[in-house]
């Protein structure tokens, strides 16, 4: 009798689980997914291969790259959340891969704490969904900043020199350098040192429109450049100055760009020049 009843028991619980998953179908498919192998056995964690490949189609090519950094996935629905998050917002799946080539943990992030705060930074600011997908997959290293010690002090000094958020978002979609780098040390004394010289204000906001990422580099190649034009005999208030100094600043942005070390060497150099 006592096995009987037990039997009826075991029937009715397993009857009932049946019940609950067709009822939560849609709500437990990642779950068990996220949660167990291809053979049912549990997993300590995700494998960033089989996520990325089959449950966000990644490429095959990033796919593995990404893997060979980071191989397993702690909280894979975080990972979830934050790719699902980016696709809401106007990502497309190659700017997603950008971004986790670029830094594959990533996909460890906090999606409230960290990068949902960031992304509203932006449409604040008045870029559009497509815009902030743009500039953010040209240069990921942005959601790996602070944002109160980075990104909205770069945003107010950006905002003083060019008037209003929508000067200030036309020149991020020009160059996304001017959110990961201090403008209190590159950009600031540069347009400092040019008004000092003479050059009006309006003239340098064309240099910051035409030439962006010239007010980014040290301020001492930035004085080399003046002294080059100026030892050409070329007036500062003629546009044929601000043209040679442009080109000057143009040659130093190519080398940071193809040999970034030897850019870093001659800061050195050059904060050696300064202070000898």
């Amino acid at each position: 009798m006592s096995a009987l009843v037990r039997k009826n028991l075991s029937c009715s619980f397993w009857k009932n689980i049946a019940h609950g998953r067709k009822s939560h179908v849609s709500s437990t498919h990642s779950l068990l997914y996220f949660c167990t192998s291809t053979d049912g056995q549990p997993l300590s964690g995700v494998s960033v291969f089989d996520f990325l490949l089959h449950k966000h189609n990644f490429s095959p090519e990033v796919v593995s790259k990404v893997a060979s950094v980071l191989t397993r996935l702690k909280n894979p629905e975080e990972s979830d959340s934050i790719l699902s998050f980016l696709k809401e917002t106007g990502f497309s799946n190659a700017q997603l891969e950008k971004i986790v080539k670029y830094r594959p943990r990533f996909l460890s992030a906090r999606l409230d704490d960290s990068i949902k705060p960031k992304i509203k930074i932006f449409q604040d600011l008045g870029l559009s969904s497509d815009e902030i997908a743009k500039m953010i997959s040209s240069n990921p290293a942005i959601l790996h900043l602070s944002a109160n010690n980075n990104i909205i002090p770069s945003l107010s000094v950006l905002k003083g020199l060019l008037g209003s958020n929508h000067e200030v978002g036309k020149l991020l979609m020009l160059s996304a350098w001017f959110v990961t780098s201090d403008l209190e040390k590159t950009m600031v004394p540069n347009v400092e040192f040019l008004k000092s010289c003479g050059i009006p204000m309006e003239r340098i906001n064309m240099l910051i429109y035409n030439y962006p990422r010239c007010l980014l580099l040290h301020p001492e190649i930035i004085k080399q450049s003046v002294s080059k034009a100026q030892e050409l005999g070329v007036d500062r208030d003629s546009c044929l100055f601000m043209r040679i100094y442009a080109q000057e600043q143009e040659i130093w942005v190519r080398l940071r760009k193809k040999a970034p070390s030897l850019f870093s060497g001659c800061h050195k150099e050059l904060e050696i020049k300064g202070k000898s």
